[in-house]
C-alpha cells in the first residue's frame, strides 16, 4: 500500500468516524431507550397519499424529469409501482430531490472521465450499494465525496 492509498483510507474512515458521530448527535435527544420506543410506536405508516402529494409537488415546482428519476430508483414508472414498504424512503428522497438530481448528474460526469470504478467503494463508504439505497442523510455528504473523486486520482 502507497502512502496516499493509506492517507486515504485514513481520510475515509475519519469520515465514517464523524458520520456516526452525528448520527449519535441526533439520537442523543432522546433521554431514555423507552422514548425512542414510544417514538418509534407513535410514528405512523407513511400513506401513499403523502407520497402523491409530496411528489405532485416537486412536479408542480418544475422538476417533473427528477419525479420520474426517482421513481425509476425504486424501479416504477408510476407511484402505483413503488411498493409500500419503499414509501417512507420515497417521501424522504423526494424533500431532498434537488440534491439526488444533483448527485446524479455528478456521478454521470465522474464516469464519463472514468472514475467509474471507484462507484462502489463511495457508495460502501456511506452504506448503501446503489443510489436507489443511498439514505437521503447522506446526500449531502456523498455529493461532497463524489465531487472530491477527480483529487483521489
Amino acid at each position: 500500500m502507497d502512502k496516499n492509498e493509506m492517507y486515504r483510507k485514513i481520510i475515509e474512515g475519519c469520515r465514517a468516524m464523524a458520520d456516526l458521530l452525528e448520527d449519535e448527535l441526533k439520537g442523543s435527544t432522546e433521554t431514555a431507550p423507552e422514548a425512542a420506543v414510544e417514538k418509534k410506536q407513535e410514528k405512523k405508516a407513511v400513506a401513499l397519499e403523502d407520497v402523491r402529494a409530496a411528489l405532485s409537488e416537486k412536479s408542480s415546482a418544475g422538476l417533473s424529469s427528477q419525479v420520474r428519476m426517482l421513481l425509476g430508483l425504486h424501479s416504477a414508472k408510476k407511484l402505483s409501482e413503488v411498493k409500500k414498504e419503499e414509501y417512507e424512503l420515497l417521501l424522504a428522497q423526494a424533500g431532498k430531490i434537488e440534491l439526488l438530481d444533483e448527485i446524479s448528474k455528478t456521478l454521470g460526469e465522474k464516469e464519463k472521465n472514468g472514475l467509474a470504478s471507484i462507484f462502489p467503494a463511495l457508495f460502501e463508504h456511506h452504506y448503501a450499494t446503489s443510489l436507489a439505497d443511498l439514505k437521503p442523510d447522506y446526500y449531502e455528504s456523498f455529493l461532497r465525496d463524489a465531487k472530491e473523486l477527480n483529487d483521489a486520482q
